[in-house]
């Protein structure tokens, strides 16, 4: 099992960083995607990944919340770190138009420079998008010919919207959103419309704890993969052993993975 995103340097991990990386060997885990948000945690990444290579990579990239902070400096720090080899991918970038910490014209702005860094170093992206699927569309259309690979991160959309990822030959990261029957049960009827080899799942620990666990954690931590993937055997209707090696194989395929 690989979690292509969790939020290793968030302070709900301070306390126990050795046990929860323990707890996930022990869940049969293999990698851990460190996923970098500001230039800060994309630097604190690529130095665990390169000091662990053995089971942590990183990607690298200016959350759409953050891109207020885009200026050259930080365009330049940035691409020192996804031209590492140990940075697998670009982000997360993106857009949240939910929120609107940034504005809509500098999310725009960084999620078009970070596109143009991830061609430059022919590196996939790694993408959030929330409340912005038009902008986030037009973004991705006028250079998705040049781009190699992309993964929409945390898909809680709508039918419509995974159609149109598809159509772009984008994967998709599911998360235990799909395990929540409150807000994501809605999507067991369209998530089998994404074929195995464009599916990843991620827990994006410390957030989105499997709603159905019980008892249930007060913190989401990687162990934990394994509730999204019963979850996803339920809704294929595939042994969960079948789910596990075809997602394991679409994401050592979109990293360039080669893990025994």
């Amino acid at each position: 099992m690989i979690d292509i995103c969790v939020n290793w340097f968030k302070p709900a991990f301070n306390k126990d960083r050795e046990q929860v990386i323990q707890r996930a060997r022990e869940a049969g885990l293999k990698r851990i995607f460190s996923t970098g948000s500001t230039l800060e945690n994309s630097q604190q990444a690529a130095e665990l990944a390169k000091s662990s290579p053995d089971f942590f990579s990183a990607s690298a990239g200016i959350h759409p919340h953050y891109s207020s902070s885009w200026d050259e400096t930080t365009a330049r720090e940035l691409e020192e770190l996804i031209k590492l080899d140990q940075v697998l991918a670009v982000g997360e970038c993106g857009l949240d138009f939910n929120r609107n910490f940034s504005t809509a014209e500098e999310q725009i702005l960084a999620f078009e420079k970070q596109i143009d860094l991830a061609i430059k170093y022919q590196k996939p992206l790694f993408m959030h998008q929330r409340d912005a699927h038009e902008a986030f569309m037009s973004c991705l259309k006028k250079k998705r010919h040049q781009f190699s690979k992309g993964v929409v991160h945390c898909f809680t959309g709508t039918k419509k919207e995974l159609e149109d990822y598809l159509e772009l030959d984008l994967h998709i990261g599911l998360t235990g959103w799909i395990c929540d029957e409150r807000r994501g049960y809605h999507m067991h009827k369209f998530i089998p419309k994404i074929p195995l080899n464009r599916l990843m799942i991620e827990t994006d620990a410390p957030y989105l704890i499997p709603r159905n666990m019980k008892p249930r954690p007060s913190r989401n931590e990687p162990a934990f993969l394994v509730h999204i993937l019963e979850q996803l055997a339920e809704i294929y209707r595939k042994p969960l052993t079948k789910i596990v090696g075809e997602i394991e194989n679409s994401t050592q395929l979109f990293y360039d993975l080669k893990i025994d």
